[in-house]
């Protein structure tokens, strides 16, 4: 939505102002008032905006109801899910040798004496390693691409951890690959050429 410059400088008014609120007037605030206050944050599409533009897959109606549920928060919930938040992303980072989410240089899975270092299976990102590690029957090692190639998007090998799983393929003790990848035509092609070298 474009806004003129006037909109704009109003907008970023209110929301100082709205910044300002604490909880107290919160609590003392009229339902109309409250509800223009919420219409202002989501039927104006500040909150959800915000939301949809900034998280990967959140499309207009599921950013309408992060923002509703978030609006209808107290404020201790609120300052626990930012909290939460930012704890998350400041300590999980990415294992040194898979890639996959770890709050630890080492992942759980590649620390585990117990699993087997000759079989990699190639996942493009962490929620596959869940799903797998569910079902409880993978023994093996992963290997996190963290994306698939998308030439529309501008995505490529050089982005996504191929040189990475190349250099752990040096490795002779590794034995066996797995693709499991999704049916993304372009990051099976790319595996396979990178892998027959």
């Amino acid at each position: 939505r474009n806004y003129c410059e006037e909109e704009i400088k109003e907008k970023d008014k209110i929301m100082a102002a709205i910044e300002a609120i604490d909880q107290k007037a919160l609590d003392n605030m009229s339902d109309s008032s409250y509800a223009i206050l919420k219409n202002f944050l989501i039927e104006d599409g500040l909150l959800w905006a915000y939301i949809a533009d900034n998280i990967k897959g959140v499309g207009k109606k599921t950013a309408e109801r992060y923002a509703y549920n978030v609006i209808n928060m107290n404020n201790d919930d609120v300052h626990l899910f930012a909290e939460a938040l930012v704890e998350a992303k400041e300590k999980i980072k990415y294992c040194q040798i898979c890639y996959n989410l770890a709050d630890q240089d080492i992942c759980p899975i590649c620390s585990n004496p117990n699993r087997d270092p000759s079989i990699i299976c190639v996942v493009e990102d962490a929620r596959d390693v869940m799903a797998l590690e569910r079902v409880h029957e993978f023994k093996g090692l992963y290997h996190v691409l963290n994306g698939a190639i998308s030439p529309i998007d501008g995505i490529g090998p050089e982005q996504l951890k191929v040189r990475e799983l190349l250099l752990r393929l040096q490795d002779e003790t590794i034995q066996e690959i797995i693709i499991a990848t999704n049916t993304n035509i372009h990051t099976r092609m790319n595996l396979c050429t990178a892998l027959s070298v």
